[in-house]
């Protein structure tokens, strides 16, 4: 991360798809720091890890989709997250990563502003140390 270039949200998500820690976190502090809402974050957040395991899905489809079936995401993100999901064992256990979302979702609404960058920290940490 270089210290004189801005970042932005997508900025972020790729950081962790990357499973870069120490870039999401400069990420992090920065957007923060540039008054984007911490809402939107942990949003964005919500979708990559949609994103993930909708691709999840659509990868290791039995019966519920054919064989072949167009991709859900754009081409230009496939290689990106599939890299991420590889080392998922399980859709359930890819999918466990939504209740840590939701319950840092309610800690923000339910939080003063102050903690608001630890709970966004700790989503993120979670969900870059996953499977590895």
């Amino acid at each position: 991360c270089n210290g004189n270039r801005s970042f932005g949200v997508f900025d972020l998500t790729d950081a962790v798809l990357e499973r870069d820690l120490y870039k999401a976190f400069r990420i992090l502090r920065y957007l923060i720091q540039e008054g984007t809402p911490a809402l939107q974050i942990a949003a964005l957040i919500n979708r990559c890890v949609t994103n993930a395991i909708i691709l999840y899905e659509h990868d290791h489809a039995t019966h519920s989709m054919p064989k072949g079936a167009p991709s859900p995401l754009p081409a230009f993100l496939l290689p990106r997250y599939r890299k991420f999901i590889a080392p998922w064992p399980s859709l359930q256990s890819l999918s466990s990563l939504l209740v840590g979302v939701l319950e840092t979702d309610i800690k923000l609404k339910s939080s003063g502003s102050d903690g608001q960058t630890r709970w966004l920290e700790k989503l993120i940490m979670q969900i870059i140390t996953g499977p590895l």
